[in-house]
């Protein structure tokens, strides 16, 4: 049998209520003193009787009370790490969702409508809208490119408008994805210390098996 663990306490009011509170039946108080590691204090008193506050007794670690908060912990500390890990999946739906819009306004809505802008402005129609006169193939109709050459100076206005607005979005988009990524990683940081904590807990209810108590 392995050695049992033991807590130093020391008796506040009497040796009664003590065992009380540690929740042990009173058919052990007799075997819990006269086991080898209160030796001490039955030198010091011959009799259970004689013990006053202020003396220490050492009681076995996984007493009756010991274990049942230890199921209360173990429970709520279970339920606290599933929850975190419901957290965490959630985080990381949500910044993929985050990372996929900012993406998609990269690469479409205002961000492609200042490139088609510009591209159309950079172009120069000839004296009867033929074609471009670079030959480049710009996706734009004749009709389409002597609009916006005849409107040019708004153009640039609303490009450049347009491209200040995407600027802002994309600033937003970051500002929110490193949010979420911060938020993520401390939670994670969390639910790895109450990884480490269930770790323990396993270790010590082996123990706990273990205990004669």
């Amino acid at each position: 049998m392995p050695q049992t663990e033991t807590t130093p306490v020391v008796i506040k009011e009497s040796y009664q209520s003590t065992m009380k509170a540690a929740g042990f039946p009173r058919k052990d108080w007799d075997k819990i003193y006269k086991a080898p590691y209160n030796k001490k204090l039955r030198k010091l008193r011959p009799s259970p009787e004689q013990i006053v506050s202020g003396d220490e007794i050492h009681l076995p670690k996984y007493s009756p009370k010991y274990i049942k908060d230890f199921i209360k912990r173990s429970v709520l500390l279970e339920k606290c790490y599933t929850d975190l890990e419901s957290e965490i999946e959630k985080l990381r739906n949500k910044l993929k969702k985050a990372e996929k819009s900012r993406d998609a306004q990269e690469t479409g809505g205002l961000v492609a409508y200042v490139a088609t802008v510009n591209k159309a402005i950079s172009h120069t129609v000839n004296v009867n809208l033929a074609s471009c006169t670079d030959a480049l193939s710009c996706g734009l109709t004749m009709k389409a490119l002597a609009t916006m050459e005849s409107h040019r100076k708004d153009l640039l206005e609303t490009a450049k408008s347009l491209k200040e607005l995407s600027a802002k979005n994309k600033k937003a988009a970051d500002a929110n994805i490193k949010k979420i990524k911060e938020k993520l990683a401390s939670t994670e940081k969390l639910a790895k210390r109450f990884a480490a904590e269930m770790k323990r807990m396993t270790s010590e209810h082996k123990k706990i098996l273990q205990s004669p108590w």
